[in-house]
């Protein structure tokens, strides 16, 4: 798929502002975890042709609408959401990583993560690497737990 570096930087803006990178943790039974990569971003109705323009321009999924009311919230817009998942989010993690700001380190470790995932031709992981999974999954869960503001004062500190 053909994209320009100003395509890729302005998609990597939209999932530093908008969007976000993570290792999802399901359990497939009661001994089994598996983990797996995966970008979104959302956006609401009035966003829609955004998500659409990210849908063919880096093969992207989209989810349909959904809205989260709550009393009082009767005016609140349907949202929407593009996603990648295993390959197609490592690719379009590649392409977009060099222009990423604030989510860098997401992606390089999801991008390390799904390396290692695929690293195996069966896709059945030893103990430890099972155990360097979950590893990961918690680094992200704290990249993304504090956010922008975090990282910030993180770099100021230094």
């Amino acid at each position: 798929m053909k994209t320009t570096d100003v395509e890729r930087a302005y998609a990597a803006g939209l999932i530093d502002g908008e969007g976000y990178i993570t290792i999802n943790k399901q359990k497939t039974s009661e001994t089994n975890t598996t983990y797996g990569l995966r970008v979104s971003v959302g956006q609401s109705t009035k966003g829609i042709i955004l998500l659409h323009w990210l849908k063919d321009k880096f093969n992207a999924k989209l989810s349909s609408g959904y809205t989260k009311r709550k009393p009082g919230e009767e005016n609140r817009l349907t949202l929407y959401q593009c996603f990648w998942s295993g390959p197609t989010a490592y690719t379009f993690l590649k392409w977009i990583r060099p222009f990423l700001v604030f989510k860098s380190k997401q992606a390089r470790l999801g991008m390390q993560f799904f390396r290692m995932k695929r690293s195996r031709k069966n896709y059945r992981h030893s103990k430890e690497e099972k155990q360097k999974a979950c590893r990961m999954y918690w680094k992200m869960r704290r990249l993304n737990r504090f956010g922008i503001r975090w990282q910030k004062q993180e770099k100021n500190k230094k």
